[in-house]
């Protein structure tokens, strides 16, 4: 399908403690108004309501990976023996944030079997803003060559307890919804990409 969901993938005091560094992280950065440290999020980061900030190795940031990779390290080497860390950072959204388009994160056609896995720094749920997945688009050449229109019926919203974590084939369409409640919402995520392969999209 292009996604599963692992329960408690990183323990909740971990999750807790880089959701608290992440807020510092984030105003640091924002104050210094280095572009470098941001991803493209449509440009809603003018709008101060949504950022993509790259992450730095700091401590909080090396044991939420050590307790997700002991979870996943076993599911990659199981497709594929060595992989490439592509992307490391926070996605972080205020309240009133709108949410995204549809999109997938890299090409249908050439980033094959990049891996993102998406672990909630809290409790998310509905009204603050998860993101929708639709299953199986990953691999609908029609639907990513704009020749077929997508089912908005089939997608999944992937409310997440603290620590959760939603691994997805990059390719997938999907998108963040709505930050309806009073509430920021941050996810930590990190993509891996086959070592030797291209990678050539950014969440």
């Amino acid at each position: 399908d292009g996604l599963v969901h692992v329960r408690g993938a990183v323990p909740a005091d971990t999750a807790a403690a880089l959701r608290a560094a992440v807020d510092v992280e984030l105003a640091s950065r924002r104050a210094d108004n280095d572009e470098r440290w941001f991803g493209n999020v449509y440009g809603f980061q003018e709008k101060g309501q949504r950022w993509d900030l790259k992450l730095a190795l700091g401590q909080e940031v090396v044991a939420a990976l050590g307790g997700l990779l002991g979870h996943l390290q076993g599911v990659l080497e199981a497709e594929q023996p060595s992989w490439t860390l592509a992307e490391l950072a926070a996605m972080c959204t205020r309240p009133g944030d709108p949410g995204q388009p549809v999109h997938a994160d890299t090409s249908q056609a050439y980033d094959h079997r990049i891996v993102t896995a998406f672990v909630a720094l809290h409790d998310i749920q509905e009204c603050r803003g998860p993101t929708r997945m639709y299953p199986r688009t990953h691999t609908d050449n029609l639907l990513h060559l704009g020749l077929k229109t997508l089912d908005e019926r089939c997608g999944v919203l992937c409310a997440m307890t603290c620590g959760d974590c939603v691994l997805m084939d990059s390719r997938l369409l999907h998108h963040g919804t709505a930050n309806t409640s009073p509430d920021s919402r941050y996810l930590f995520y990190t993509s891996w990409a086959p070592e030797g392969g291209t990678f050539g999209g950014s969440t």
